[in-house]
C-alpha cells in the first residue's frame, strides 16, 4: 500500500469516527428531554461547539510546528470515545447525571477538535493542491456513510441493550479505531512528504498575512452559513420526532438523508478540483437553502425525506469543499492554522452561535418557526458569496 493510499484510509477511519459522533447528542436530546429541561441541552450543544471551535485553533497551531498528526489525530478520536463513556454513565447513574453528561459535553468538545484541520493538512500534503479535493470528497464521503448511520445504530442498541450499555459498545468501537489510526498512520512525516502538484513559488517566502482578508472573509461566510445549518440540525431530531410521532421513524429518515452525503462529498471534491471552491460554494448554499425549505413546508413523509436528503446532500460537503478551496489559495505551511480557521471558528464557534439563536428562539415560537428563521441565515451568507475570489485568483506571496 503506497502511501497516499495510507493516508486516504486511515484519515477516513478516523473521519468516520469522529463524524459518527456529530450526531450523537442531537439524537440524545431526544432521550435526555425527560430528564432534562431542553433550553439546558441546547446551552451544552452550544458549550460543546465553542470548545471545539476555539481549540481547534490551538490544536493547529500546535500541528505545524512539530510533526505529530498521527498522534494528534488519534488522541482527538480517544477522546471523543471517553465522552460517549461519560454518556452512557450519566444514564446508568442518574444520581450523576447532571456531572457525567456536563463531563461528556467537554470531552466532545475537546474530541472534535482535532481531526478536520489534521486530516485536510495529512491529505493536502499526500496528494498536492490539485488532487487534494478529490481525495478530500472520497475522505468526506466515508465520514459521511458514519454520520448516517450512526443515528440509526444508536436508536436500534438502545431499543435492543438500553441506552447505557449501547453507548458502551460504541465506546470500544471508537477506542480500538483510535489505536488503528496511530499506528496506521505512524508512516506520515511533514518533512517528507512531497505534495504531487501545486508547489510554491520558488524564490518566495510565504507569509500568512498576505492570507489574512481571504481567511476572514471566507470565515465570516461559513460563520453564518454554520450558524444555519448547526442551529436547525441539532435539533432535527427532535422535531421529526414531533412531527413523525415516532422515535424510529425520526433515525430511519435522518439515517437515509445523511446517506446521501455520502455520494455528495466526492462529487463536490471534485467540483471544487475543476471549478474552483466558490464556484462549489455556491451551488451547494442555493440548492441547500432549496431543500431545506422543502423540509419545512410540508409534514408529509415522503416530502420531508426528499427536502432533507437533497439539503444535506448538498450542505454536508465543507470538508472537501471549504478546506479543498482554502489548500487552492494558502500554502501548505500555513495549511493546519488556515484550516483551523476556516472551519473551527467559521464552521464550529458559528455552529454555536446557531444553536444559541435556535435556543433562544423556540420557546416562544416553537420548533418550526425558528428554522423558518434560521434560514434567512443561510440566505444572508449566500449573499455574501460574490466578494470572495474565484479559483483563478492569485495571491501574492511576501518576500
Amino acid at each position: 500500500m503506497n502511501n497516499g493510499l495510507k493516508a486516504l484510509t486511515f484519515t477516513s477511519l478516523a473521519h468516520f469516527a469522529n463524524d459518527g459522533t456529530a450526531f450523537m447528542f442531537p439524537v440524545l436530546i431526544v432521550y435526555y428531554t425527560q430528564l432534562v429541561p431542553v433550553t439546558v441541552l441546547g446551552s451544552l450543544a452550544i458549550i460543546y461547539e465553542v470548545i471545539s471551535g476555539l481549540l481547534s485553533m490551538r490544536v493547529g497551531s500546535l500541528a505545524d510546528a512539530g510533526d505529530r498528526d498521527n498522534s494528534l489525530i488519534s488522541l482527538g478520536i480517544g477522546i471523543l470515545a471517553g465522552s460517549v463513556v461519560a454518556f452512557a454513565l450519566s444514564f446508568m447513574f442518574r444520581q450523576y447525571l447532571y456531572e457525567f453528561l456536563l463531563l461528556g459535553i467537554v470531552m466532545l468538545g475537546i474530541g472534535q477538535a482535532f481531526y478536520h484541520p489534521l486530516g485536510a493538512t495529512v491529505l493536502s500534503q499526500s496528494f498536492g493542491r490539485e488532487r487534494a479535493p478529490s481525495a478530500l470528497g472520497l475522505n468526506g464521503a466515508i465520514a459521511s456513510s458514519g454520520r448516517a448511520v450512526m443515528p440509526f445504530v444508536m436508536v436500534s442498541l438502545f431499543a435492543i441493550i438500553g441506552i447505557g450499555t449501547g453507548l458502551g459498545v460504541i465506546s470500544i468501537y471508537m477506542f480500538a479505531a483510535a489505536l488503528a489510526i496511530y499506528f496506521g498512520l505512524k508512516f506520515f512525516h511533514r518533512e517528507k512528504s512531497k505534495p504531487v502538484s501545486g508547489s510554491a513559488i520558488p524564490g518566495k517566502k510565504a507569509q500568512i498575512g498576505a492570507y489574512r482578508s481571504f481567511l476572514l472573509l471566507l470565515t465570516i461566510i461559513v460563520f453564518i452559513r454554520s450558524m444555519f445549518m448547526m442551529g436547525v440540525t441539532t435539533f432535527a431530531p427532535t422535531y421529526l420526532t414531533s412531527v413523525l410521532s415516532s422515535k424510529s421513524l425520526m433515525s430511519i429518515l435522518l439515517s437515509v438523508s445523511l446517506l446521501t452525503s455520502v455520494f455528495g462529498q466526492p462529487i463536490f471534491g471534485y467540483l471544487t478540483s475543476l471549478k474552483g471552491g466558490k464556484f462549489t460554494i455556491s451551488v451547494s448554499s442555493l440548492f441547500s437553502v432549496i431543500g431545506f425549505f422543502i423540509f419545512l413546508f410540508t409534514k408529509s413523509f415522503i416530502v420531508i425525506f426528499f427536502g432533507y436528503a437533497l439539503f444535506t446532500f448538498m450542505a454536508f460537503t465543507g470538508f472537501p469543499v471549504l478546506l479543498g478551496y482554502v489548500g487552492q489559495v494558502v500554502p501548505r505551511e500555513f495549511s493546519t492554522r488556515s484550516n483551523s480557521m476556516v472551519w473551527g471558528v467559521g464552521n464550529t464557534v458559528g455552529g454555536a452561535a446557531g444553536i444559541a439563536v435556535y435556543t433562544i428562539l423556540y420557546p416562544y415560537i416553537g420548533l418550526a418557526d425558528a428554522m423558518w428563521i434560521m434560514l434567512l441565515f443561510a440566505i444572508i451568507s449566500g449573499l455574501m458569496l460574490p466578494l470572495l475570489p474565484s479559483k483563478d485568483k492569485k495571491y501574492e506571496t511576501v518576500t
